[in-house]
């Protein structure tokens, strides 16, 4: 699975990376910033904040937030099962490690994720093979991109 639209327009799409096939999604507010897949979910957001996760399965949106702050960095975790999302609040980073949510559950990111205090804005994040572990990059320099 493949994410789609990428900084051209506000559309969500997948692509079945062996087939070729690719369906509408859905849409966000602002243009796609940031997205990742993982087996069972597809998450993405705008630089707006507007966060949305659905189901690789049959497209279904399964959660909606938004984010104090435009998205810096965003990974899912290999199986789908939770995703990282990181964002720069003044010269400090944040985070929100969030499990992913169940079809027709409803989505409470105060109970569904937690807050991932950083030093600096986040540059980078990579779950490992297993979804357990996590690595965060963050830029102490100043003019950092990510």
């Amino acid at each position: 699975i493949l994410t789609g639209e990428g900084f051209q327009g506000h559309d969500v799409r997948m692509w079945d990376a062996e087939s070729g096939a690719e369906r509408l999604i859905g849409h966000l507010t602002d243009q796609v910033f940031q997205a990742g897949a993982g087996l069972d979910a597809f998450v993405a957001s705008d630089k707006t904040g507007e966060l949305r996760v659905w189901s690789a399965k049959d497209g279904q949106q399964l959660a909606a937030h938004k984010l104090p702050a435009a998205p810096q960095v965003l990974v899912v975790s290999p199986a789908g099962r939770r995703f990282f999302v990181g964002y720069s609040e003044n010269t400090k980073g944040g985070g929100k490690l969030c499990e992913i949510p169940a079809v027709n559950s409803s989505f409470d990111p105060g109970q569904v994720c937690r807050d991932v205090p950083l030093p600096e804005p986040p540059v980078g994040a990579r779950f490992s093979e297993a979804g357990r572990m996590l690595a965060i990059a963050t830029c102490v320099l100043r003019g950092c991109q990510p």
